[in-house]
């Protein structure tokens, strides 16, 4: 049996059924131990309750020791203990996750191959945006490991460019807790009163564009309020906007709105994190838009059969964009473009009126490549392919 350590940048709460699936299903092939900080960083993404922490399957635990990790303006550059795990005769594999700016994964991985240990980046890879520098820093950081998990295909696709082995790449995407969300919509389905409000009634639309994450700026979201603003003044439909989250901006919006003259079909709820409710709101909605960038809220919306509609510029993406797909999942628009926004969203509505795009065309999508089993069905594969090499 072989030893993995996995040492991710920390333990996020969203990633505990990955991590639990890859304990549970290593059986005889593979032993997993997991390294990663149990403390929040500034972009407060939530850690799981320590009690995860052990070997009891059963109760829920994985074997998880929490390890410190050095910040320097929010970004971390040394994890402690990865050079005696790199040193140490326990562990065959050693699973980074394939930061370029950290110190320790640098001088840890190098120790590991000089100890005859296999080793692999778990990374966004490339995005395309990269200078001329970063490039050049990155494509010698990624030729240290025997082989990449990545997010998605379009860093593939960057890397094999520049000169990587694509056989040596493997696609992993990323998952949530897809169980508990079915759960969630099943309830959903039978029991709309979760949200304890009816948007579309409030609003008095006929259709209605569901926006959640957090309301900041950089999100882009003013060109919501204006899609809504020019669809309306067509007079072709009524079309309304939920936003849910919190965020510094949302007086900005709330004042844009008066201004477009259009706070009538706007609803701010505010942050939710209960998934029976997120999914009431989002089955509420016909499309959820997200004008910036689009990550984890993509497969989420499509888990609970709603279409997503976002921009088609990967270069300032995340790789959950890959799961929406034109005629499929959803629609596509040019960055920054409102009149492409507005183009994609009566596309989209119009596909969800033809029977393209529906609910089952988006849940299935994710049972099918967006799940702890699929990522696990591919880390068992990367780990052939190095018994291989």
């Amino acid at each position: 049996m072989k030893e993995v350590a996995l040492i991710p940048d920390r333990f996020a709460h969203y990633r505990y059924p990955v991590f639990k699936k890859l304990t549970q299903l290593g059986g005889e092939k593979y032993s997993l131990h997991i390294y990663a900080d149990a403390k929040q960083d500034e972009s407060g993404i939530d850690i799981p309750p320590l009690q995860y922490v052990g070997n009891n399957l059963a109760e829920g635990g994985v074997c998880w020791q929490p390890v410190s990790s050095m910040f320097v303006r929010g970004i971390c550059f040394w994890q402690t203990g990865l050079l005696k795990l790199a040193a140490s005769n326990k562990y065959d594999v050693l699973v980074f996750w394939g930061d370029a700016y950290r110190l320790s994964t640098w001088l840890s991985a190098f120790l590991a191959r000089v100890r005859g240990k296999k080793v692999v980046f778990w990374s966004h890879g490339l995005y395309g945006k990269e200078s001329r520098l970063k490039l050049f820093i990155r494509k010698i950081f990624y030729r240290i490991p025997h082989a990449m998990l990545l997010y998605g295909y379009h860093s593939k696709a960057l890397l094999v460019s520049e000169g990587f082995d694509e056989e040596l790449l493997y696609v992993i995407n990323n998952s949530l807790d897809v169980e508990h969300q079915a759960t969630s919509y099943q309830r959903a389905l039978t029991n709309s009163s979760f949200s304890g409000v009816n948007v579309k009634e409030e609003l008095g639309v006929d259709c209605l564009i569901i926006f959640v994450g957090r309301i900041v700026e950089s999100k882009k979201i003013e060109l919501i309020l204006d899609c809504v603003k020019s669809i309306n003044s067509s007079g072709e439909m009524s079309l309304g906007a939920l936003f849910v989250g919190g965020g510094d901006y949302r007086s900005n919006l709330e004042s844009l709105s008066l201004k477009l003259n259009i706070s009538d079909k706007v609803r701010f709820y505010g942050p939710c994190y209960d998934h029976d409710i997120l999914a009431a709101l989002y089955m509420q909605s016909d499309i959820c838009v997200s004008p910036g960038n689009v990550g984890l809220t993509a497969m989420q919306s499509l888990i609970f059969g709603t279409p997503v509609v976002t921009h088609n510029d990967m270069m300032h993406q995340m790789p959950e964009s890959e799961s929406v797909r034109e005629g499929i999942t959803g629609a596509l628009f040019s960055r920054d473009d409102v009149n492409s926004l507005v183009a994609a969203v009566k596309r989209c509505l119009k596909y969800i009126d033809d029977g393209l795009v529906t609910e089952k065309t988006c849940r299935e999508l994710i049972f099918s490549e967006y799940t702890p089993e699929y990522q696990a069905k591919v880390f068992h594969e990367m780990l052939d392919g190095l018994e291989e090499k």
